[in-house]
């Protein structure tokens, strides 16, 4: 079997045959055919074989030549001129490494030995057709005939090797060239590099890059390329974009490949202001954009929140006739949305519609996330509707983002009817986030009956609440003045080996203070400081604000003083109510020292806040012995783990 066969390379040469490569049958028909002997050509194929036995006229003629010279005489320099003539021939030839074989026997036949410069001929034969095998017999048949490759035929072999994507021989074959004191230069390290880069192998390109730069050799425009796909691959985009940089300084232009992936790794990396720095420099080269390059540049938009550049993209992509297809604009889109442009988002997915480019359920997705992100809670419904006309199934987080924005704006009737029709409608199963935004929804809105029911109807889907879940139930009671199932939820938590957090005593101590149980506040300060969590301000303003309103100026002044020992100081408002408090139990002189305190200037004193003082009276607080059982209901005797 022949090398060309063994090399199995994929696609066989669609160039015409060389005529001198032919077999002799094949050339007495042609010869035949020119004399008018015969005709074995058929009337459709005629066109085509015209050129072809023109081209073998020519080359004939030239052969023959050299024939009748080899039979003439052997004259030193007429065989130098047959060898140059089928060395050219070796240059051109592009049947790979069958014809150079050919060729090579032919010229044994006329007794004339190839040298260095032939065996250089055939082997870059063998690369223009990726036959590495072949060049390979070729460099080994060379030592055969003691003949001693040079630099420019090790980096033939290389260039086979590397085009063959045999990147691990084409190092090996650096390696040889070093042992037989030929040095390296840029065309072999760019060739096995580009090599390397494309089989993944960008580890063993950066070694070959190192090397590169230790023995001083002047990068050219292949080698920049190449080692900036690798750092690019390698997720190193600060190599990647210094390397570039480089390159232009010294007036090199990189790959088209090496700039879309420098943009997508400065994109990746959140570095979305480089990776349009980049795109800005490909505008000043002769090389033209494609699709990779506006993809990456609208991933950098979506990064950046740069929605304006986004849409100048699209408008840049129709000018260079390219049309923007579903990834551009729902990037786009994306851009506006996280840029918070709802508007400039549903401008975009009707501008598909259009285009004849129907926007997919990507694109109605990221829109009505957009609309819902802005609160735009009417414009979300209706894309919503439009999806189900188009008989798209909205994903959850869409819709979770739709039911939380009809929470924020005190809908909480439309985030029912939106959990409700999870299931009914869009066939989704509804998680622990959905259910959490719909009794944030109910919570908003004082519906604290609505909240429980929600949270028991969790449990019969198998759906298990988390702390934030219960937390915001936490806070909607609390809201509507209904610290006692305020308290029996935390107990719910502990039952569930829940630990609650910093947020959970926040909403419970502020409930309290809403219903003048400053008690049971007082407890759930010393109980999350037991557990270890760290107090805020709002946790000792709450608790304050719980002793004030029941006159407990003593206990007030008492949380005042911890409050101190974290570096925390209480608002205006709470510091007033406890100065009140104190007046009321006609402890003027502390009165007066708070009241001094609070004409300091205090830089770190946060802005003043709503006080519970201003809501309306709450319910008459229960007996002593109901604010005695609250804080202890349900046994947690045992501390929890911290949080």
């Amino acid at each position: 079997m022949s090398a060309g066969a063994m090399d199995g390379e994929a696609g066989a040469d669609n160039s015409e045959p060389d005529p001198l490569l032919l077999s002799e049958r094949w050339q007495g028909s042609c010869k035949a055919t020119i004399d008018g002997k015969i005709d074995i050509i058929s009337k459709t194929d005629q066109d085509a074989v015209d050129g072809l036995l023109s081209d073998w006229r020519d080359v004939d003629k030239q052969v023959n030549l050299v024939r009748a010279g080899s039979r003439k005489s052997s004259n030193p320099s007429s065989n130098t001129h047959q060898l140059k003539l089928y060395t050219a021939k070796l240059k051109a030839c592009e049947q790979g490494f069958d014809g150079a074989l050919q060729l090579m026997t032919e010229m044994r036949m006329h007794k004339l030995e190839p040298n260095v410069i032939t065996y250089s001929a055939a082997i870059s034969a063998c690369s223009k057709q990726c036959q590495w095998v072949g060049a390979l017999q070729f460099l080994q048949e060379m030592r055969t005939h003691d003949l001693q490759p040079d630099a420019i035929v090790f980096n033939a072999t290389i260039s086979a090797c590397s085009k063959a994507h045999q990147w691990a021989k084409s190092i090996e074959l650096m390696a040889e060239m070093r042992e037989l004191s030929f040095q390296p230069d840029i065309l072999s390290y760019s060739t096995v590099m580009g090599a390397c880069e494309k089989e993944h192998q960008w580890r063993e390109a950066l070694v070959l890059w190192h090397h590169l730069r230790r023995e001083q050799l002047k990068p050219n425009a292949p080698a920049y390329s190449s080692v900036i796909q690798c750092y690019a691959r390698g997720h190193m985009w600060q190599e990647a974009l210094q390397l570039f940089v480089e390159a232009r300084e010294q007036d090199f232009i990189p790959s088209m490949i090496a700039y879309n992936m420098c943009m997508g790794a400065c994109s990746k990396a959140q570095n979305w202001a480089s990776a349009l720095w980049i795109l800005s420099e490909l505008r000043h080269t002769r090389l033209k954009p494609n699709f990779a390059t506006y993809n990456a540049a609208f991933g950098a938009c979506d990064k950046g929140q740069q929605w304006e550049c986004a849409v100048q993209l699209l408008s840049e992509m129709l000018q260079l006739k390219l049309e923007p297809n579903h990834i551009n604009y729902n990037a786009a889109i994306g851009a506006c949305s996280k840029g918070g442009q709802w508007a400039a988002a549903v401008r975009l997915l009707f501008d598909m519609q259009t285009r004849d480019l129907y926007p997919d359920a990507v694109a109605f997705n990221v829109a009505t996330g957009a609309c819902a992100k802005c609160d735009q809670w009417a414009a979300s419904l209706g894309l919503l509707a439009q999806m189900a006309e188009l008989d798209f199934t909205p994903n959850l987080g869409t819709v979770n983002s739709v039911i939380s924005a009809c929470g924020r704006m005190d809908q909480w009737l439309m985030a029912l009817r939106l959990l409700a029709d999870l299931r009914t409608q869009h066939k989704l199963q509804p998680s622990v986030a959905t259910y959490n935004f719909a009794i944030q929804a109910c919570g908003r809105c004082f519906q604290w009956g609505m909240v429980l029911q929600l949270l028991a109807r969790m449990q019969r889907h198998k759906l298990s609440p988390q702390v934030s879940t219960y937390n915001a139930a936490i806070s909607a009671c609390g809201n509507a003045d209904q610290w006692a199932p305020a308290l029996l939820l935390l107990d719910k938590m502990w039952k569930k080996q829940l630990s609650p957090d910093i947020t959970t005593y926040n909403s419970l101590i502020t409930a309290c203070s809403k219903g003048n149980q400053w008690s049971t506040s007082l407890a759930l300060l010393a109980e999350l400081q037991d557990y270890e969590l760290q107090p805020e301000a709002s946790t000792f303003t709450a608790t304050m604000n719980a002793c004030t309103k029941s006159r407990q100026w003593a206990e007030a002044l008492q949380v005042l003083a911890q409050m101190r020992q974290y570096d925390l100081e209480p608002d205006v408002l709470t510091l007033r109510a406890t100065i009140s408090a104190c007046e009321e139990a006609q402890e003027s002189g502390i009165a007066r020292r708070l009241l001094a305190e609070m004409r300091l200037p205090l830089a770190a004193q946060p802005a003043p806040t709503p006080s519970w003082l201003d809501l309306p009276t709450p319910q008459p607080p229960v007996q002593a012995q109901a604010l005695e059982a609250a804080p202890s209901q349900g046994k947690r005797s045992n501390k929890m783990p911290r949080p």
